[in-house]
C-alpha cells in the first residue's frame, strides 16, 4: 500500500505534521510518493526530520507545477509503476488519525467487494465532525460491513450523493487502483472540485464504497496558493470555473436521473456563484474581463443565470466594500 502526497506550499510547517501523522499510524505505508508540484517551499528539509526507517519509504517525484490533480496521478503513475495496488491520498497540510490506514486496509480486504473507503474528519478548529456538522453521512439505509471497526456499505446513488453534497476527503480516500485502473484526476481542475469528479467517475465505474464513521482525518488550514480564499477574492472565480468544468466533463457521462438533476443544480449553483463574485469585482472596480471570456467559452448559456445571481447577490453583497 502506498501514500501520495501532493506538495506545494508557501512555507514550511505543514508537511512535517502530515508526514509524522502518515509514518504514525498502526499500519503505516509501505511507500509514500511525495510529488513535489514546483512547491516555493522544498521538502527536503521537513523530510530530513523523519526516522531512517520512514525516510527508506519516501520516493520523491518531482514535477513542474500542473495543480494538485496532475501531481495526484504522476503519484498514481508512479505507484502504479511500482507495483502498488492499493493507494491512499494525503494532502500536505492534513494529519491523518492514527488507525486511518489500518482500518481501510481491513474493509478493502475483507471480501465484500468494497473497491473504496472513504472516512469522516475533523474540522482544523477543532470543531465537531464532518458528517455531524454538515449532515454528509448517517447510517440508516446503509448496512454494517464485517469487521471491527463499524465501516458501512454506501447503498444509493453515489454520484448524485456526491454532487450534492461530498461524502468524504480526499485525504480520507483509499482505493484499489488495480479494481480501477484508467481512474485519474482531471488534470484541468487546479482549484477545485477534482474530489468531486473523481468520486463521481469511480462512481460511474461501479465502484463499491465503504464508510467509516470515525475519523480519519484532521484537516488543516493550508498554505498553498488556494487556501484561505473567501468572499471578495478574485479566485473564487476560477473556483467556480472548475465547478462548471465538472458539469462539463459529466454532461454526457450515464448519469441515473437522479444524478442529472442533481449534476443540473450544482451547475446552475456554480454560474449564480460566478456572477455574484463577478458583480463584486466589478463593484470595486476590478473587473475580471479574461474569467468572464473562460466562463463564455465553457457556458455559453450562462447569461441565462445572471437575474438569478442579481436577485440573490444585489440586497446582500453589492453594499460590500
Amino acid at each position: 500500500m502506498a501514500a501520495i502526497v501532493p506538495f506545494y506550499q508557501r512555507a514550511p510547517g505543514p508537511l512535517t505534521a502530515a508526514l509524522e501523522g502518515c509514518f504514525g499510524q498502526t499500519r503505516p505505508p509501505d511507500a509514500l510518493f511525495l510529488v513535489d508540484d514546483g512547491s516555493p517551499s522544498p521538502p527536503e528539509p521537513e523530510l530530513a526530520a523523519l526516522p531512517a526507517w520512514a525516510r527508506r519509504r519516501v520516493h520523491l517525484v518531482r514535477r513542474a507545477n500542473g495543480g494538485p490533480s496532475a501531481a495526484r496521478n504522476s503519484g498514481l503513475e508512479a505507484a502504479a509503476a511500482a507495483g502498488y495496488g492499493i493507494v491512499a491520498f494525503l494532502d500536505s497540510d492534513d494529519v491523518w488519525l492514527p488507525c486511518h490506514l489500518e482500518r481501510s486496509l481491513d474493509q478493502l480486504g475483507g471480501g465484500a467487494g468494497i473497491s473504496a473507503v472513504t472516512s469522516n474528519w475533523l474540522p482544523a478548529d477543532g470543531g465537531p465532525d464532518a458528517f455531524a456538522a454538515y449532515g454528509l453521512f448517517g447510517p440508516a439505509g446503509h448496512p454494517l460491513l464485517p469487521g471491527r471497526w463499524g465501516a458501512r456499505r454506501f447503498v444509493g446513488d453515489l454520484a448524485a450523493w456526491q454532487l450534492e453534497r461530498p461524502l468524504g476527503r480526499l485525504s480520507t480516500l483509499v482505493f484499489d487502483r488495480q479494481r480501477h485502473p484508467g481512474l485519474r484526476f482531471d488534470a484541468r481542475l487546479r482549484h477545485s472540485a477534482e474530489d468531486r469528479l473523481f468520486f463521481v467517475e469511480f462512481a460511474l465505474e461501479g465502484g463499491e464504497l465503504a464508510v467509516i464513521e470515525a475519523p480519519g482525518c484532521r484537516s488543516g488550514r493550508g498554505v498553498s496558493i488556494f487556501a484561505g480564499v473567501a468572499w471578495g477574492d478574485p479566485r473564487q472565480l476560477d473556483i467556480e470555473l472548475d465547478r462548471l468544468r465538472v458539469a462539463a466533463a459529466l454532461a454526457d457521462g450515464a448519469l441515473s436521473p437522479a444524478a442529472r438533476a442533481a449534476l443540473e443544480r450544482f451547475r446552475q449553483a456554480a454560474l449564480q456563484d460566478f456572477w455574484r463574485h463577478w458583480f463584486h469585482q466589478l463593484r470595486r472596480g476590478r473587473p475580471q474581463l479574461a474569467a468572464l471570456r473562460r466562463l463564455f467559452a465553457l457556458a455559453p448559456e450562462a447569461v441565462t443565470a445572471l437575474p438569478a445571481a442579481l436577485r440573490a447577490s444585489l440586497p446582500a453583497r453589492f453594499g460590500r466594500r
